[in-house]
């Protein structure tokens, strides 16, 4: 019944967004409000449901397209509807598991978080962005990967599923998009502190950055009792995540399926060879676009590399307040 579909499954969104193009002909009965599941052959992708309809008119054929998200679009959107608004001493995943539960989701964590806090919601406050703050302690994403489900997990959890290769079209089309982007990198990054000694002296670290050639420096002041050692620690690691995030790039590839023979997901590794664009070596796919007209299925991989996803920043320097 469609032309068209696209389908975008990304660990930088916890929901699936699909549209399906067809002929105005068809008069399918599908409308703003229906419930839909997408499937790739006999797998299940997600549950969810239409919520925009388009109608466009050209020359060849009238067309519509049916654009909509899966369930769990709904932590997005909606505020807090919990029973529950206070906790004390509990954890993370029961938190979570609350928030979700007036949307019929489950959260499933790949790991426990051991930690147990006290927490609160406010009037107002929208269930993902509570979501994120309580993950973002921990150095957790989440995104669907089964339907109705909220994965919770590290990134480059998942290991890795294989090798594509430029050149062997049966591994990759053609390279659609490359993004190389020097504006947030230095040439060195200075960190400085105070040793917390009586007599305060100053301390500090620093890393360069050699494939900015010209004197661009960033100096961040941390405050508290800091160690040279955490000093050099920090330097290191925002020059590190500055150049991890300085890339990007997407691949067509002709198959909607990963080497492990199921749909292609993201946060999972990829060996590329590439030499004609010197990508070769292991990268993270952050997110998927499934697509598909008469003539065949494709799907497009955005890659990135895995330190701008797993590496966490060190420790903040202790602080002491005296009166």
């Amino acid at each position: 019944n469609f032309k068209r579909v696209n389908i975008l499954i990304s660990m930088l969104q916890p929901a699936i967004s699909f549209s399906f193009g067809a002929s105005k002909q068809k008069n399918l009965k599908i409308f703003t409000g229906s419930k839909v599941s997408v499937f790739n052959d006999d797998e299940l992708l997600c549950d969810g449901f239409i919520n925009q309809i388009t109608k466009s008119t050209d020359t060849d054929v009238d067309k519509v397209n049916y654009i909509g998200r899966s369930i769990i679009a709904d932590v997005i959107d909606c505020t807090v509807a919990a029973d529950v608004t206070n906790w004390l001493d509990a954890s993370p995943k029961v938190i979570i598991n609350d928030l979700l539960k007036p949307f019929n989701i489950t959260a499933d964590f790949t790991e426990e978080i051991t930690d147990t806090i006290d927490f609160s919601t406010k009037p107002g406050d929208k269930v993902f962005s509570v979501i994120e703050e309580l993950l973002s302690r921990y150095n957790f994403i989440s995104f669907e990967k089964s339907p109705s489900v909220l994965t919770i997990t590290k990134a480059v959890k998942s290991g890795n599923i294989g090798t594509l290769k430029f050149g062997n079209t049966t591994d990759i089309l053609k390279l659609v998009n490359y993004q190389e982007d020097d504006s947030n990198r230095f040439s060195e990054y200075n960190v400085v502190g105070d040793t917390g000694v009586v007599i305060q002296t100053e301390s500090g670290g620093k890393a360069v950055d050699e494939t900015i050639k010209r004197h661009r420096p960033f100096t961040i002041q941390l405050d508290g009792e800091v160690t040279n050692k955490q000093c050099q620690e920090r330097a290191e690691y925002e020059r590190t995540i500055a150049a991890a995030n300085s890339l990007s790039f997407s691949y067509l590839v002709p198959r909607w399926t990963a080497p492990n023979n199921k749909t292609w997901q993201p946060n999972t590794l990829i060996n590329i060879i590439d030499d004609e664009h010197n990508l070769n070596g292991e990268y993270l796919l952050v997110s998927v676009t499934l697509k598909q007209n008469l003539k065949n299925k494709t799907a497009e991989l955005t890659f990135a590399p895995p330190k701008s996803f797993t590496d966490k920043p060190p420790e903040e320097p202790t602080q002491e307040f005296f009166i």
